[in-house]
């Protein structure tokens, strides 16, 4: 698979969820964002505030390493097979919604409330737009030459693939959790208009 490859495919998933938070979840209710089955799992908005934390601290690493390079000749994607790098590849897998352990979120990654107001939906979905312009603008882009670092540990490196496939698949992982919510029996009905 190549930059552009991976990229492309990054891309369409990520426009796929958009279209899954638009249709299932944007229009959710103050209550229905706000239940949760017990004390053990996230609410819907918690799930949404997790991730646009995530994001917040992601988003300028993200778009330095991106606009650092656009314009430099070395950076320029020539077609190679495109691999995740060792650490990228581990946190791919962790935030996978196929891996169905559960991972403790980094303190920093945390939800910064338990309440939340509907304006959570627009939050995480300009970000979610945010996003798929990255995904975008790194087009043309050599992915596995770009580098970017953890915003929990600067030690932690790994490429801009691995980066924003892990955005996307961490934003799925989460998407499932909150489709499972809803599918919940006790989850509130929507309120009548």
């Amino acid at each position: 698979m190549t930059s552009k490859e991976l990229l492309t495919l990054l891309q369409d998933e990520g426009e796929t969820l958009l279209g899954s938070f638009q249709q299932s979840i944007g229009t959710l209710s103050r209550e229905q964002i706000n239940w949760r089955l017990d004390m053990r799992y996230w609410s819907i908005a918690e799930c949404l505030d997790h991730l646009n934390v995530v994001n917040k601290l992601y988003f300028p690493i993200v778009e330095r390493a991106i606009f650092s390079c656009k314009d430099k000749p070395e950076f320029r994607d020539n077609d190679e097979t495109y691999m995740h790098t060792l650490t990228g590849n581990m946190m791919i897998k962790m935030v996978k919604p196929e891996n169905r352990k559960r991972t403790k979120a980094p303190r920093l990654f945390l939800p910064t409330s338990s309440v939340y107001e509907v304006s959570i939906l627009s939050t995480f979905q300009a970000q979610h737009k945010v996003l798929l312009t990255y995904i975008e603008a790194a087009m043309g882009l050599n992915i596995a030459l770009v580098k970017v670092y953890s915003p929990v540990n600067k030690i932690f490196k790994f490429n801009l693939g691995d980066a924003l496939a892990n955005i996307v698949h961490h934003d799925r992982r989460h998407f499932e959790q909150i489709f499972k919510t809803q599918e919940h029996p006790s989850f509130p009905l929507a309120p009548r208009r």
